[in-house]
């Protein structure tokens, strides 16, 4: 799922749980570091779109200058229009599709290679995460999107490279792909992205051990924790788990937390079933 997507998914869903007055402030899931600023611009609108917050321009030092994002105007579809700015080359995108204007950008970390560049952004509760390619950007004008991520309700930051390797922290489990809001953490994890494969690794006890850390949340004494667990290790096939889901089975009383369990239960036994290798018949010599 391209963060676009994931942007229209976080917006559609923030309307109806705001709608029901359950949406956690937005930094509930951590806040991302706050840039540098060159300036700030107010963000365009029309008759049909209210005034919102200023918008900053964020900096990044680069080889070749310093490295700016900005609003500069609105096309038609009232999507903003972000220029990078590298002394006296620039390069303008909406940054956005189908309507669904970018976040806003909060930082940006080039890689020490000058290959990659990690794009933070956020947009009511909506974190993002790009990673450019640089060369293509400048000189090139162009922007190549090399891998993106948007974590609705929880959080995502690249925080530091290491070569090729991108440090992210991030409330979701990022070593799935397009995670669900139950595959969360309640604190931060660190995961490392390798750019050239495109491999996602957890770096933080919880991050390498996530099935483990869903084990312990079937004892929570609340409903929802103990459904968002049994819904986590159902989404992970875990049948490690199997035992631990029993358990929790045998213990809870209320009716349909026990028919989710037996439902898990049965997700993850298909599962270990069909990926059992096949035995071949032999002949005798």
């Amino acid at each position: 799922m391209s963060f676009n997507q994931t942007c229209l998914r976080c917006v559609a869903l923030a309307a109806v749980v705001s709608a029901a007055l359950l949406l956690p402030s937005r930094h509930a899931f951590g806040q991302l570091p706050v840039p540098a600023t060159s300036s700030v611009t107010s963000q365009p609108t029309s008759a049909s779109q209210p005034a919102t917050r200023p918008i900053k321009t964020i900096e990044a030092v680069v080889p070749g200058g310093v490295l700016r994002l900005g609003p500069v105007a609105t096309d038609k579809g009232q999507k903003l229009v972000w220029r990078f700015q590298l002394g006296a080359k620039t390069t303008e995108t909406t940054l956005a599709q189908n309507g669904v204007r970018f976040a806003e950008p909060m930082s940006m970390l080039l890689s020490p290679g000058g290959k990659y560049l990690a794009l933070n952004s956020q947009e009511d509760g909506c974190y993002g995460l790009q990673v450019l390619d640089f060369p293509s950007l400048f000189p090139g004008g162009k922007i190549v999107e090399l891998w993106t991520v948007g974590t609705f309700p929880g959080s995502v930051q690249a925080v530091r490279w290491e070569k090729d390797r991108l440090i992210v922290k991030s409330t979701m489990l990022l070593t799935v792909p397009e995670p669900d809001a139950w595959l969360a953490f309640d604190k931060e994890q660190e995961f490392a992205i390798d750019m050239p494969s495109k491999k996602v690794t957890g770096l933080s006890d919880d991050a390498k051990n996530p099935v483990g850390y869903f084990i312990g949340k079937l004892s929570d004494k609340k409903s929802e924790v103990v459904y968002d667990a049994v819904m986590a290790l159902s989404d992970l096939r875990a049948a490690e788990a199997l035992p631990a889901l029993r358990d929790a089975q045998a213990r809870i009383e209320d009716k349909i937390t026990r028919e989710m369990i037996t439902r898990a239960i049965r997700k993850i036994e298909s599962a270990s079933a069909n990926s059992q290798p096949t035995s071949m018949p032999t002949t005798a010599p």
